[in-house]
């Protein structure tokens, strides 16, 4: 299942348009991309100067052996959207987790369970499956109690002891109908599992809305009706207010034992959450890599080593990020300077 592309413009309607949600001309830079990766559109050519890619066609990234010049166009939709989308095959390994998460969640929440919801890199088409996370909502009748957060925290130990290769990789917000239909003004108790937190439950305000957008946007749904029908319209605008608080933050997030794969976490995000912000478009993680090295070419190494310090996230022997830490921090307190802007 694909979600509709959109541009900018559909993104944000005229008097509700973020600030610095701009409409620029297209641009080519030829810095050093050493992410090493170049757009290539079917039909088409490879993108370059231009060579830009007709209304439609499929677009995707790919390896290049050496820098180039690359066109940036943020009006085209093509751009950012060219790569999201369900996967329309699964891997093998991610798809036998989610028939487990599909069969466990139900014969735990029971007839509570509205619907059942995937979204995230796995919907967007920024999963890696040998180190993305599996990222869902429940919706349930009522909001979780402690009887069953009790039930559910089994549950999900016994997927991670079953499949110790997803231990600390599969991500549920468990929440009430009511509370995600109120999302915009009421705050609700959920249920959480995430990486580096076992399931609790707590309560969840506005600033939740940097899941629920996304989720209306690229949800595809596993069980229940249509996830728009229960997530309300949420303004472009309010979302992005909220983005700049979230990458406002980091720069209290980076402590001096960040690993690698945290400061990649907090860079990538950044990259990701500026381009949002000007453009008004989420662009995959490897996606904001690209456009970030092109628009900030001071940093465009620290950014090509941190796409590789999140493919490596999970080897043990690339856990030491001392030597990073406060060169990653100068970076996350620039940008975060232009986020607020």
């Amino acid at each position: 299942m694909r979600r509709r592309c959109q541009t900018a413009a559909s993104l944000a309607a005229p008097g509700n348009r973020p600030k610095n949600l701009a409409t620029r001309k297209s641009f080519t830079r030829s810095v050093p991309i050493h992410v090493g990766l170049q757009l290539e559109c079917r039909p088409g050519l490879p993108r370059g100067e231009g060579q830009d890619p007709a209304p439609g066609s499929e677009c995707r990234f790919r390896r290049e052996a050496t820098p180039t010049a690359t066109t940036y166009r943020p009006e085209d939709s093509t751009y950012s959207c060219g790569m999201s989308g369900f996967p329309s095959t699964l891997d093998p390994a991610v798809a036998a987790v989610l028939s487990a998460i599909r069969e466990a969640i139900p014969s735990v929440a029971g007839p509570s369970l509205v619907g059942l919801y995937l979204f995230a890199s796995l919907t967007s088409g920024d999963f890696d499956p040998r180190m993305s996370d599996i990222d869902l909502i429940a919706v349930l009748a009522d909001p979780p109690n402690d009887r069953l957060a009790a039930r559910l925290r089994r549950m999900h130990e016994d997927l991670a002891q079953a499949r110790p290769d997803w231990d600390d990789r599969i991500e549920v917000i468990y929440i009430s109908k009511e509370g995600l239909a109120d999302c915009r003004a009421v705050t609700t108790t959920i249920g959480v599992i995430s990486p580096g937190e076992p399931f609790h439950l707590v309560r969840a305000g506005r600033d939740w809305v940097l899941n629920w957008y996304p989720a209306r946007e690229d949800g595809v749904k596993l069980i229940g009706p249509p996830i728009d029908t229960l997530i309300p319209p949420i303004p472009t605008a309010e979302y992005i207010e909220e983005l700049r608080r979230y990458l406002a933050d980091f720069i209290n997030r980076i402590d001096e034992d960040a690993t690698p794969g945290w400061q990649a976490f907090a860079i990538l995000s950044i990259c990701r959450g500026l381009h949002t912000i000007r453009f008004g478009q989420r662009l995959s993680k490897r996606q904001a890599a690209l456009w970030a090295q092109l628009e900030f070419p001071r940093w465009a190494d620290l950014i090509y080593r941190a796409v590789g310090w999140r493919d490596r996230q999970r080897d043990p022997d690339s856990q030491d990020g001392r030597a990073t830490v406060q060169e990653t921090r100068a970076f996350v307190t620039e940008m975060t300077k232009l986020a607020l802007e």
